[in-house]
Formats: structure tokens, sequence, C-alpha cells
């Protein structure tokens, strides 16, 4: 017959392993809604600059602002790198809670979770390097 009784010790192996993957799950949910909000970000500065007027109207919370276009473009800039540096924090914690995962699990990890994309100075070091 089969030992239906488990341990304290296995429950809390189980309980940290399912805290580490509903944190994972809960960083991939922000980062989502942080795109989505620097998708409407770049929607609101394209429609700006496509239209004509030089005052525009603005929402701040239930308020209405009529304000010039510049302004509201500078205010949506300001906004959207202020979401990129959130983006980027939240993938910063996204890599160390799959990296928690992964020592929870006593597994060897994901190789190349921790790479970097080159920066634009080293793409052109590099070109400049090769030739192209």
């Amino acid at each position: 017959m089969f030992n239906t009784k488990i341990d304290e010790q296995e429950i809390n192996f189980i309980a940290e392993i399912e805290e580490a993957g509903e944190k994972i799950l809960n960083d991939k949910r922000e980062i989502v809604a942080v795109c989505q909000q620097q998708n409407w970000f770049r929607e609101s500065v394209r429609s700006l600059q496509k239209s004509e007027e030089e005052k525009i109207f603005m929402s701040f919370g239930i308020s209405m602002f009529k304000i010039p276009k510049k302004n509201a473009l500078k205010f949506l800039n300001k906004g959207n790198e202020e979401l990129k540096e959130q983006e980027m924090d939240l993938r910063k914690n996204l890599k160390d809670s799959v990296m928690v995962l992964s020592q929870i699990e006593d597994s060897p990890g994901m190789k190349g979770l921790n790479l970097n994309p080159l920066s634009s100075e080293e793409r052109k070091a590099i070109s400049d390097l090769i030739g192209d």
C-alpha cells in the first residue's frame, strides 16, 4: 500500500515552490500591464503628432484641462520613460524570481537568463571591427 502521510518538510517545500511560482506569474502580469500602458502612451503621442491643433484637452484624474500640445507631448514622453524604467525593474525582478525558483528546485537554472543586449556603442564597435 501507498503511504499517504506527507511530512511537514515536504509540505513546506511544495509551499515554497508555489510561492515562488506565484511571484513569477504576478511579475509577468505586471509587465503586461505596464507594456499595455506604454502602448497607450505611444498611441497618444502619435495621435498628438498628427493633430494640427495647438491646444488639446487632457484628462488628469476627473478633470479636463486645455493645454498646449507641446506640453502634452512632454508629459506623455516623460510618462513613457518612467514606464520603461518600471518595465526594466519588473523584468529584473522576474529574472531574480526565476533564479530563486531554480534554487528552490535545485535545478541548474536557465542558461542565458542574465544576458543583456548590446548597447549602441558596443554594436557600433563590433560593426566597425567586422567592417559592416
